[in-house]
């Protein structure tokens, strides 16, 4: 019997092969619209300079940034905010998008975006614990603007210690946190990052 026929218990036109297809096509598009958001994001980052037109500094010249001025205006907003960790800020949109993109389903949602919250404000906070280099043209510390408000919580929670102590405590404790929550986050599992990291297995 041929599968286009509609009987008494099924509703299908479609083959099911190709029904399954059609409702997961939204769910591989919204994925590949993450993969494109992260790319757009990491092309304004890698691509910033201090010279370009943003909503924090106004100049005359024409940005150099690959997106333009609205490129130049993402990044520099981001990188106020929280620092060099704008790079990984993506990382977890990314994978969505490409496990989305297989149909893959993204469960735990609200958990997922908790934990990418936490990750950015313990990784800011680890980041800002190190001293600016004469380098850095912001403000704020390496951490950005999120940073330096972890920094000062953490150095408040271990003000009966050394302060370069407390820095390299709270440096540590937000460092694996941050790392272990940007790892939640983007659905990674052990199996995955032993496959990224070529982790042998134990016999």
């Amino acid at each position: 019997m041929s599968d286009y026929r509609i009987t008494s218990n099924s509703n299908r036109i479609l083959p099911g092969d190709m029904d399954g297809e059609l409702h997961r096509l939204p769910w591989r598009l919204t994925g590949m619209a993450l993969i494109g958001l992260s790319v757009i994001g990491w092309l304004s980052l890698l691509t910033w300079s201090i010279g370009d037109p943003s909503f924090n500094r106004a100049t005359n010249g024409l940005a150099r940034n690959l997106l333009g001025t609205t490129g130049a205006s993402l990044a520099d907003m981001l990188l106020q905010l929280f620092g060099l960790v704008s790079i990984a800020l993506f990382l977890p949109l990314a994978i969505w998008g490409h496990l989305m993109s297989r149909g893959d389903v993204i469960t735990n949602t609200r958990h997922r975006l908790i934990m990418w919250a936490l990750s950015m404000f313990l990784l800011s906070s680890t980041l800002a614990m190190f001293s600016k280099p004469d380098t850095w043209f912001l403000e704020h510390g390496l951490g950005g603007v999120v940073g330096d408000i972890g920094q000062n919580i953490f150095m408040h929670i271990g003000g009966f210690m050394e302060p370069t102590f407390a820095k390299i405590i709270g440096g540590l404790i937000s460092g694996f946190f941050g790392v272990w929550t940007l790892t939640r986050a983007s659905a990674l599992t052990y199996t995955d990052i032993k496959l990224l990291w070529h982790i042998p297995e134990r016999k």
